[in-house]
């Protein structure tokens, strides 16, 4: 229970009371009518003036948007620095605006700039800044957590609870509330932590977490567009993350002035639980560590397990994916890759031996049907040179005598049966033009009696 005494919420009412009349006299004594009407009108031109400049930046920016995952590290900066201008240039441009209209105000002595303290002007200046702050900080926020996280209904609470504490502040009510949070303790453990050092605490820990995956996000697009190994990548990134989620933490507790000891009232717990009802998770995610340093299985390799053969496109935290060449995708969790016998045919070449057999009759040129037979195989441009394709004769059948051609691939991902219609498209026709007979079985039909 919050350690508070009876007087607080009395002295806290009392004092945005006084704070809001101190406010309203000093609105009366500040300006006139006159003044008041000059500083409106100014105000509403300039709003009207960077209302323009704004749409015309905005169609310019929307024209050279990069999109927001783009690969390239240079288009991601390029993306979010296109986003800082649009967030501002409303708010820039008001405010240089304002200036200037005091500035004429002031030549032309239509206001008394000194005694009259233009209130609604540095007021419209204080909303202008404000303006900009809120869409700076949505932005950071739809970037940091995703649109999926930041939805447009908690982008609306952020913003009224933002323009609250903005209201507040211009009119010098906030400073009063958080005194109060300030003095009002909660008591976790042995220590004492104040309901300000709490809200902060927690806003500090998003702000900065959202902060690292930013971070983590500009890291990840500069080490993909590198050279280095798709293993190595995908390592590198995970362990970033870590690192940066870790620091985000603990810089945020100690910013906002929570003693870290704090958290060994949770890590029993937080280790009993692991221990106990995450062994599964643990171990997946330590198998997909040891997978990535390992190499025994990469991004891109085509592999079989359990009866599923496809190309791993994703190798994640708990799991990998598989996909195969009709586009089903096969979720392997990452334990599996360690514990099971995995038949990797990329492992350390892609190259990938095929072949295909066809039978000619007795009586045909065998020599002749292994050339034309090597010669389609040789035709095809997915077939290597080395090692150099083969022919020969591998069967004695009832009906002909069966030829085989074997040859090596490097793409096997990329599917073996139009390749290999290919090639028996082809000595089909060859086969065809030299006369060599393809054997097929014949059946003869005996009729024992005749319709009378």
């Amino acid at each position: 229970m919050p350690q508070t005494s009876a007087a607080q919420p009395l002295d806290l009412t009392a004092q945005l009371s006084h704070l809001s009349t101190q406010a309203l006299r000093d609105m009366r004594t500040s300006f006139s009518t006159e003044t008041a009407l000059w500083e409106l009108a100014a105000i509403v031109v300039v709003i009207f003036l960077s209302l323009i400049v704004y749409r015309l930046v905005r169609k310019w920016i929307y024209q050279h948007l990069p999109p927001a995952k783009s690969p390239e590290f240079s288009q991601k900066l390029k993306h979010w620095g296109l986003l800082f201008v649009k967030s501002t240039v409303f708010s820039v441009t008001g405010s240089l605006l304002l200036w200037l209209a005091t500035q004429f105000l002031w030549i032309t002595s239509l206001v008394d700039t000194q005694s009259s303290g233009l209130l609604l002007v540095r007021t419209a200046n204080r909303i202008f800044f404000a303006w900009a702050i809120l869409q700076i900080m949505l932005n950071l926020l739809t970037g940091a957590f995703g649109p999926k996280l930041f939805a447009p209904t908690l982008k609306k609470i952020v913003s009224i609870i933002f323009w609250i504490c903005a209201v507040f502040q211009i009119v010098g009510i906030l400073p009063g509330i958080v005194d109060w949070m300030g003095g009002t303790s909660l008591p976790i453990g042995s220590t004492q932590l104040s309901l300000w050092s709490v809200l902060t605490g927690s806003c500090t820990v998003l702000v900065t977490l959202g902060a690292a995956n930013m971070l983590a996000q500009f890291c990840e697009s500069a080490i993909k567009s590198s050279s280095l190994d798709n293993n190595f990548q995908v390592v590198s990134v995970r362990l970033l993350r870590i690192f940066l989620f870790s620091v985000a933490v603990l810089l945020a507790l100690s910013w906002s002035g929570i003693d870290l000891t704090v958290l060994s009232v949770f890590s029993g717990a937080i280790g009993v639980g692991i221990g106990f009802g995450m062994q599964k998770i643990a171990a997946n995610y330590i198998s997909g560590f040891i997978i990535l340093f390992d190499r025994s299985v990469k991004l891109g390799d085509y592999i079989q397990m359990s009866g599923f053969s496809g190309i791993i496109t994703q190798i994640n935290t708990r799991y990998s994916v598989i996909r195969n060449l009709t586009g089903e995708e096969m979720i392997i969790p990452n334990e599996m890759f360690i514990t099971s016998s995995v038949k990797n045919l990329t492992l350390t070449d892609k190259a990938s031996a095929q072949s295909i057999v066809v039978s000619v009759a007795y009586d045909a040129d065998i020599t002749k049907a292994l050339d034309i037979a090597l010669a389609a195989v040789k035709g095809q441009p997915r077939v290597l040179a080395t090692p150099a394709p083969w022919t020969i004769v591998s069967d004695l059948g009832d009906s002909g005598i069966e030829i085989k051609a074997g040859f090596f691939i490097e793409d096997p991902e990329k599917g073996t049966g139009s390749l290999k219609s290919n090639i028996i498209r082809e000595i089909l026709r060859k086969y065809s033009e030299a006369g060599i007979e393809i054997p097929y079985n014949k059946l003869d039909v005996s009729i024992v009696s005749a319709p009378k």
